[in-house]
């Protein structure tokens, strides 16, 4: 641990930057990075363009309908849709699209753009706005909580390639969805909680961040609902009062998604729980495809979205070594985040089993399993204490050095094509 009387964001970086440059140095290679990708080429493909549609409706008409009498969008329709009466809309959770509509007014104020002739701008900012910055500040915390407990550059430098060219949110981050700012938004919290638990910042304004992230995190991603709880009960444990005041903001967005539905469809149920609005003339889930298709056995699933073509650990095996520290931290108790990891592998493993026997298509078209984009940040920070211990073994650094070229060639796809793309894996297990 570093000598510091107590912890700062502030001090970490500048220890960063004096001790540690070329850790500074590869973050803002790895930004310039998402940039890049950002800026080469525009992905809206159907699970994207769901929510642009709804982005662009809420600017230019003030509507959450991509159908309605008289009026439809430019866009091509997504198959992610619900019909309602004579009406459509995004079957996707709409605080995300609310809050691209609200930066995408402030850009068209400042600008005079229109959403559509000028779509490609729109998608580009609303991407660096909401997902590669938001991951860059997960990586900047991450290294700042790292370097506290191991100031070492072996482990920095292999920390930071996990949770970047070996990571899937951080290749997701170019494709604007749900998973990427929940999974941001969840890292945030996390940092938040240790601050609060552990280096005993206790003012409110870590506990309104807290609800805030939280919120928008469960709202976002519902699935996420659990981090969430985890959370707010950790907070629980140093002050009632604050923690409450975090827990109401929580459900403050969980209202707002629930008078939303009630808005639109007549049930405070999520649109995706409400099955029968997907059957109407002309949708594509009256005649599914490919994945959607699918009837397998659990066992055959589980195997898949762990070792298979969708596989946690096949595609970025990285994961496994991450599964592997974080039992080994429970197992030996020997790092003081054990108890708070403890509540957010339990929160993990909660999504997983909802995902294992609530799901059959493995996210349709997708690189990796999308549903699990929520929790991997929290998970491969967890892998710090097991990369401080075999970067310095020769075997070790081998392991490492494999565990992330297997995982670069889906993050590269991710990065050059989009977050819904068959991955090479996936490709190869179907050419058997």
């Amino acid at each position: 641990m570093l000598k510091a009387k107590s912890y700062s964001f502030q001090t970490q970086m500048i220890y960063l930057w004096k001790s540690q440059r070329p850790v500074i140095y590869m973050l803002c290679f790895f930004f310039l990075l998402l940039i890049l990708f950002t800026f080469s080429r525009v992905r809206n493909s159907d699970n994207t363009r769901s929510r642009i549609i709804t982005v662009e409706r809420l600017v230019e008409k003030g509507s959450f309908a991509h159908i309605a009498p008289g009026d439809t969008t430019p866009f091509p329709l997504s198959i992610d849709a619900v019909m309602t009466g004579d009406k459509m809309y995004s079957s996707k959770p709409p605080v995300y699209p609310m809050l691209m509509a609200g930066e995408s007014l402030l850009l068209k104020l400042v600008t005079g753009w229109n959403f559509y002739s000028h779509r490609k701008d729109f998608i580009r900012f609303l991407t660096l706005v909401n997902q590669v910055i938001p991951y860059m500040i997960v990586l900047l915390l991450a290294m700042a909580m790292a370097s506290w407990y191991f100031p070492g550059r072996r482990t920095l430098v292999f920390l930071l390639l996990f949770m970047t060219v070996a990571s899937l949110p951080y290749a997701y981050s170019v494709t604007i969805n749900n998973h990427s700012i929940a999974a941001t938004s969840f890292f945030m919290v996390f940092y938040l909680v240790w601050l609060i638990l552990y280096q005993r910042k206790r003012k409110a304004r870590y506990y309104v961040l807290t609800g805030l992230l939280a919120g928008l995190g469960a709202s976002t991603d519902l699935p996420g609902l659990v981090f969430a709880l985890a959370a707010i009960g950790a907070l629980y444990l140093t002050d009632a009062k604050k923690a409450s005041l975090a827990a109401m903001l929580v459900f403050a967005f969980l209202a707002l998604s629930a008078g939303i539905y009630w808005k639109l469809t007549g049930s405070i149920k999520p649109i995706y729980l409400q099955g029968s609005l997907y059957h109407y003339s002309g949708s594509y889930w009256q005649e599914r495809e490919a994945f959607d298709l699918l009837k397998e056995n659990k066992l055959r699933y589980l195997f898949h979205i762990t070792f298979g073509h969708h596989g946690l650990f096949s595609v970025t095996p990285v994961l496994l070594i991450s599964f592997w520290s974080l039992l080994r931290t429970i197992i030996k108790r020997d790092w003081e985040l054990r108890l708070v990891l403890i509540a957010f592998a339990a929160a993990a493993l909660l999504i997983f089993l909802f995902v294992l026997f609530r799901t059959s298509n493995y996210g349709g078209y997708a690189i990796g399993m999308r549903w699990f984009v929520l929790f991997m940040p929290i998970l491969l920070f967890a892998s710090a204490p097991l990369i401080h211990f075999l970067s310095q073994k020769k075997w070790g650094l081998l392991l490492l050095i494999f565990a992330i070229l297997w995982s670069v060639p889906a993050v590269a796809e991710a990065l050059y094509y989009e977050a819904f793309y068959r991955s090479w894996l996936d490709r190869l297990w179907l050419s058997f």
